[in-house]
Formats: structure tokens, C-alpha cells, sequence
């Protein structure tokens, strides 16, 4: 379909050519209902020539926003990965940035498991226990497994070691991390008048931060106050 080219300025909108508009139209600032594409983009590009000559570059890390140049603000501001109201977009994008490239890294880890050397806690010393409540299928109270500020690098889970457990039945056990103690996967064991007091459970955990706790319950299918015994094994990155 042939469409006849609008007139300059033309504030019909029978069709799409008229829309869109004509080349000479007049730049338009404002918004309304009879003025082209073409008058819209003219008048963005004016309003940024006017910008661009009018604004003053701000110092490196200015926290005030007086005007459109302190909140674009300086190449050299820092990087800034935290939510405020005095920074810059130039320091967010080098934080969004900062983010991506270590998103990128903790893939690259994942991806091909690079990691350090297989290592356990507790180490050179027993398993620690941990009780289940008086109540079926109820985890029982916190125990602390690996205290803050132990492992001093990032590391993650492979596997909970069995070192004991005073009931048979089927234990779930559920690991922890950090101060606010966030889940990081569970696990069911089941233990019978023929298995071993000791065995493991393969356990895969996400990249879990340097110094961070970790903390477990354990719910029993049965017995109240059933006890397993356990350690875990880990790697850093």
C-alpha cells in the first residue's frame, strides 16, 4: 500500500505516515495530541543540546543533586553496590557492573567446580550431635555446627558425615547459615537395627560466604529426643 506523505506540521492522524510525520516538522517540547513522532524526537534532542551546553561536570563522588549533572555525576565516582540518597548513577552502574563481573566469576566457579582441597569440620575432634524435639516429625532446637568466623574463605557443602545416631527410625535434617539463619538444604537418613552407626549423605549446597555460621536441626519419624551425630564435609573456592 502506497501512503501519501504528510505535510509539514500536519496535525491529522488519519494513517500511520501521519504519525510518524514529516521531515521539516517543528521540534515540540511539550506532550499534546497533534504533533508527530518526528516533532517528539526533535524536541528530546534539543532539550538534551540544551543540556549538554548548560551543565557543569560535579567533583568525583558529589553527594548533592541540585541539578541533572550531580545526579548523572563524575567518571571517577566510586563504585556503589548499596541502595541511598547521595550517590550517583555513574556510581551505581560501576556497582551493577562490580555485581555482574561477580555473578560472572561464581558461575565461571560453579560451572567448571574449580575448588580447594576437600576439608571436614569439626576437624580432629568428634561429630556434633544434634536432638530432635519430644514431638514426631518436630525439629528439635539449634545446634551449632560450624561457629562464625571459621572457614575464612567462601566455600560450599558436599556431604554430612554420620558419626551416630540413638535411634532408628528416619531422621531430617535441616542445615542453616548465617546470623539469620537461612536454610541451605535438608536431608533424610534412615537408620535400622542392621545399619552401621556410622555412613554419609551426599548434601550440595550453594556458594556459602566466608565466616558465615552454620547452624542444624533434626526432626525424628518416631522417638522423641533422638540424637544423630554429624560432621560435614566441605571445599573453599
Amino acid at each position: 500500500m502506497h501512503e501519501i506523505q504528510p505535510d509539514a506540521n500536519s496535525t491529522a492522524t488519519q494513517n500511520v505516515c501521519d504519525v510518524v510525520g514529516h521531515k521539516s516538522d517543528t521540534q515540540q517540547t511539550t506532550i499534546g495530541t497533534t504533533r508527530s513522532l518526528m516533532a517528539y524526537l526533535k524536541g528530546v534532542l534539543s532539550k538534551v543540546l540544551d543540556i549538554n551546553t548548560s551543565v557543569t561536570v560535579p567533583s568525583p563522588d558529589e553527594t548533592a543533586s541540585d541539578n541533572l549533572s550531580e545526579v548523572v555525576g563524575h567518571k571517577s565516582d566510586a563504585s556503589q553496590n548499596v541502595i541511598g540518597t547521595t550517590r550517583s548513577l555513574m556510581g551505581y552502574l560501576k556497582g551493577v557492573l562490580n555485581t555482574v563481573v561477580a555473578i560472572d566469576t561464581a558461575v565461571g566457579i560453579l560451572s567448571e567446580h574449580v575448588h580447594g582441597i576437600c576439608k571436614v569440620y569439626p576437624t580432629l575432634a568428634v561429630g556434633v550431635p544434634v536432638i530432635s524435639s519430644g514431638t514426631q516429625w518436630d525439629l528439635g532446637n539449634f545446634v551449632e555446627v560450624v561457629p562464625a568466623n571459621t572457614i575464612a574463605s567462601v566455600y560450599d557443602i558436599h556431604e554430612i558425615k554420620i558419626e551416630g545416631f540413638n535411634k532408628t527410625g528416619t531422621y531430617e535434617l535441616v542445615l542453616y547459615k548465617g546470623a539469620t539463619d537461612i536454610e541451605v538444604g535438608r536431608v533424610r537418613i534412615t537408620r535400622d537395627s542392621n545399619s552401621p552407626t556410622f555412613g554419609f549423605s551426599p548434601f550440595m549446597t550453594y556458594l556459602i560466604p566466608a565466616n558465615e555460621r552454620i547452624r542444624a536441626k533434626v526432626a525424628h519419624s518416631a522417638d522423641p529426643a533422638a540424637t544423630l551425630t554429624i560432621s560435614i564435609k566441605y571445599h573453599t573456592y
